[in-house]
């Protein structure tokens, strides 16, 4: 920010506090029904997009097997080196980090291979053969294909490979990309790689501590509801209160719902509410015009009164609202 810039007394709080505001923004979200993703795998040879369903299959490994995988380059997927793509050597340090993807993908060598041909199986054991070739001493090799495969048939055609070749053979077909794309998420990666699905705005989406903020919220109001919850534990109530009241402050529900939010502080006592803000309470004084209750110092025992209502800190008795003092709400007998 420029240094000329006066900083608003909010922004300025936001940068020293950020704990205390709301974390919930505009995100992005995705839409792709399974049926259109899967006509649209289905067709993939009709368009020519061979090369970008090789990027997609290599952005969803990432994702989903082994994060450090390195393109292949050439005028065709893998060019001459056999492997679309293949894992690189990662440090177990960084490895270990990883929350993501399959264990020792970071210090094996495993190969991979994407097709989107039509008749598959002649493809897997012409890729795999391919790999073997080389002289590369992949740990594993991997397959994926834009086709159907039926379970009995890519489970012996897996078991053949991996006898012959001495390599554990793993087939992925159209049912494992639909399932990781659709049930599990993962739709941006069909978005920004094959430009199916659609990107639709999410406004005020829930960030993780307003989820959790309002978690809580939702559990301490459906408490609240019940007085018999609190009986003999009248203080809990109060501290309770304070809390939801500081929870709505923090999901900034004094923007989209300030009755709620300001109720909240008016039903715990707080002299932050809407009704008794720091520029209209006071101290409670006696006739004499002097502070009652003793010195103006105090703390726990301040009392301040507004034209309407007398309030205590949360630390003491609940007030009802009222402009002198009366019974308060929990023992109903004069304080």
């Amino acid at each position: 920010m420029d240094a000329e810039t006066p900083i608003s007394p909010s922004a300025f709080m936001r940068e020293l506090r950020p704990e205390y505001y709301s974390d919930t923004q505009d995100r992005k979200s995705y839409e792709l029904e399974a049926a259109v993703f899967d006509h649209f795998l289905n067709s993939l040879t009709s368009r020519n997009e061979h090369h970008d369903f090789e990027i997609f299959c290599r952005k969803l490994c990432e994702r989903t097997i082994a994060p450090n995988l390195r393109p292949a380059t050439g005028p065709e997927g893998g060019g001459d080196g056999k492997a679309d793509t293949e894992t690189t050597p990662v440090a177990e340090e960084i490895s270990d980090m990883w929350y993501v993807g399959e264990p020792n993908a970071g210090k094996e060598k495993w190969g991979f291979a994407f097709s989107a041909k039509a008749d598959w199986a002649p493809k897997v054991k012409s890729d795999v053969k391919g790999l073997i070739e080389t002289g590369r001493p992949y740990d594993r090799i991997i397959c994926v294909t834009s086709q159907y495969a039926k379970s009995k048939d890519r489970l012996d055609l897996e078991q053949k490979l991996s006898t012959e070749y001495g390599v554990p053979i793993i087939i992925h077909d159209r049912a494992w990309i639909i399932d990781e794309i659709i049930a599990k998420d993962k739709v941006d990666i069909a978005f920004n790689y094959l430009r199916v699905g659609r990107e639709i705005d999410n406004p005020q989406q829930l960030g993780p501590v307003d989820y959790s903020r309002t978690r809580q919220l939702d559990e301490l109001e459906a408490s609240l509801k019940d007085p018999a919850n609190y009986t003999g534990m009248e203080r809990q109530m109060v501290v309770e209160a304070l809390l939801a009241a500081k929870l709505s402050r923090g999901l900034a529900k004094h923007r989209t719902a300030p009755k709620r939010t300001g109720g909240s502080h008016e039903r715990s006592g707080s002299p932050t509410s809407t009704a008794v803000s720091a520029k209209s309470w006071r101290p409670a004084t006696n006739s004499s015009g002097r502070p009652s209750g003793g010195s103006t110092t105090s703390n726990s025992s301040t009392t301040a009164t507004t034209s309407s209502r007398t309030w205590r800190s949360p630390a003491t008795t609940l007030w009802t609202s009222s402009s002198r003092r009366t019974s308060c709400r929990t023992c109903s007998t004069p304080c």
